[in-house]
């Protein structure tokens, strides 16, 4: 039986380690993540991943 495409995206996810987030920020957050994806030419994804990898490394030096 042919897969839905849902399933085919579901199953690539999946694969490369990919999970859905959803959670309530204000919406100046969620500005501030559309703009500095569209200046910086990346996804929102990796704005937040590269924010959270700072926010790490700087708790680290504290």
């Amino acid at each position: 039986m042919a897969l839905s495409r849902t399933e085919i995206n579901a199953r690539s996810e999946a694969k490369r380690g990919i999970v859905t987030k959803s959670f309530k920020i204000h919406q100046s957050v969620s500005e501030q993540i559309d703009r500095l994806a569209v200046e910086l030419g990346i996804s929102k994804g990796k704005v937040l991943e590269q924010a959270i990898e700072l926010f790490e490394q700087s708790q680290k030096g504290a």
